[in-house]
């Protein structure tokens, strides 16, 4: 009996194969993996519908550009979401709050639990549970259908610096970028980044065009977009300087009046 058969309780019947190839089985009521090898193991569909068959649950691995941000209070979400801009497309629902699913650009980045003190954990490596895993009563369920990998928005690894003069985190000239609305934020990160010494000036102002065309030509609003896809640039721009040849405030401006003559 084919995977697909045995998970179309999840009515994701067929499940694509960039997440097929991540889960990995659990044991019954239980959080465990049923292989101690289960995270460097990948299995195949026939495996997975077997175990399914037996009424395992199911695991869903972290790591390798993907991870998980772990709420464990359900009436924190609003406040992770207004407070540190974390909300996701894909939310797994848990016993005590959430799973917010993204994209990540870190690697080698360890699991950070109850970060600051608050009830939320940022998981980048092992596996979570994933539906319609059942523990101890409760199952494990999608808020709504399962997007495509890279539809997942991008976790803002900015949270993760501690100060803006963290070796190795912040450039000079670098301001704490202000995530902007979640729409205009998930467009700037889809946006191909400038990358020095391959064609970086003209990709920062072709971005700038693309900024200001989503804004209306509000110049405030598409500079908030520019912050937030400067994080993937190499390297950044310098966000505070008004003029000079690495100002992402002179490149704004210098599409801007392209823009209006448009």
């Amino acid at each position: 009996m084919s995977l697909d058969a045995e998970i179309s309780r999840l009515s994701l019947n067929p499940l694509p194969d960039e997440w097929a190839e991540r889960l990995l089985p659990t044991r019954t009521d239980s959080k465990a993996m049923c292989h101690k090898d289960g995270l460097i193991r990948q299995y195949t569909r026939a495996e997975l519908a077997y175990w399914c068959g037996r009424h395992c649950g199911f695991g869903m691995k972290v790591g390798n550009g993907l991870m998980c941000a772990d709420i464990d209070q359900a009436d924190f979400r609003a406040e992770a979401m207004e407070r540190f801009g974390l909300d996701s497309c894909l939310v797994v629902r848990t016993m005590r709050g959430f799973h917010l699913w993204m994209r990540t650009l870190l690697t080698d980045q360890r699991t950070i639990i109850k970060w600051r003190g608050l009830p939320i954990d940022f998981k980048f490596t092992g596996y979570m549970m994933w539906p319609p895993t059942v523990v101890n009563g409760f199952r494990y369920s999608l808020e709504a259908g399962l997007p495509s990998i890279s539809e997942l928005p991008l976790f803002p690894a900015e949270l993760l610096m501690e100060t803006k003069s963290a070796v190795g985190l912040h450039h000079a000239g670098q301001c704490q970028p202000i995530r902007p609305d979640a729409t205009l934020a998930l467009y700037a990160e889809r946006t191909p980044a400038s990358v020095q010494g391959a064609g970086g000036s003209r990709a920062c102002i072709v971005a700038c065009l693309k900024f200001l065309t989503m804004t209306n030509g509000d110049e405030a609003k598409a500079f908030e977009m520019a912050c937030w896809w400067n994080r993937l640039c190499e390297p950044p721009w310098d966000t505070e300087k008004e003029e000079g040849p690495d100002s992402l405030k002179r490149k704004l401006r210098e599409a801007a009046r392209m823009w209006k003559a448009k």
